[in-house]
């Protein structure tokens, strides 16, 4: 769960320390974690996430600027 208490599931795009870190949840190699498209973070190396969409219903948010 977030910050908020709400679930993450894989596809959720999240953001840690005040939007400072954006990925996207992901199942790899066995473990669920963020891909923040440079690299992969397990689950729990992110504390203090908030989901803030998801890729399917606003892919405009892994948009860059």
């Amino acid at each position: 769960k977030d910050k908020h208490n709400k679930e993450i599931y894989e596809g959720d795009v999240i953001v840690q320390k005040h939007g400072e870190i954006k990925g996207v949840v992901r199942f790899r190699d066995g473990v669920f974690g963020v891909d923040t498209g440079r690299a992969f973070y397990p689950f729990p190396a992110y504390k203090d996430i908030e989901v803030i969409g998801n890729i399917h219903e606003n892919p405009e948010l892994l948009e860059e600027g």
